[in-house]
């Protein structure tokens, strides 16, 4: 599994890599690149998405929204109990919040 000693293996990111286009982030490029398709960039600066925000009645998504607007890093969106608020919680060591 991820996260152990043998954690070197497809399935988490890493290994051996093919070729990939990363079409967002910093590394984003027409030409394709030598990479894995994984959950491997979440919380890195590659991690551009963040939260999506979708309308519970249409089911469309309005939105999505990052811990920054102008980076990276990705986020764990928690909702208050009442709905009002979404807090998230930034992926990147802590150093962000953002309440929306």
């Amino acid at each position: 599994t991820c996260g152990s000693e043998d954690a070197d293996q497809l399935s988490c990111g890493r290994g051996d890599g093919s070729p990939v286009l990363v079409e967002n982030g910093p590394s984003a490029s027409a030409e394709e690149q030598l990479g894995v398709c994984s959950s491997g960039c979440e919380g890195s600066k590659a991690d551009t998405i963040g939260a999506y925000e979708v309308d519970t009645v249409s089911l469309q998504v309005v939105g999505n929204h990052n811990i920054e607007d102008t980076s990276g890093f990705g986020c764990d969106p928690v909702a208050s109990p009442d709905g009002k608020y979404i807090v998230l919680l930034g992926n990147n060591a802590g150093k962000s919040v953002r309440i929306i």
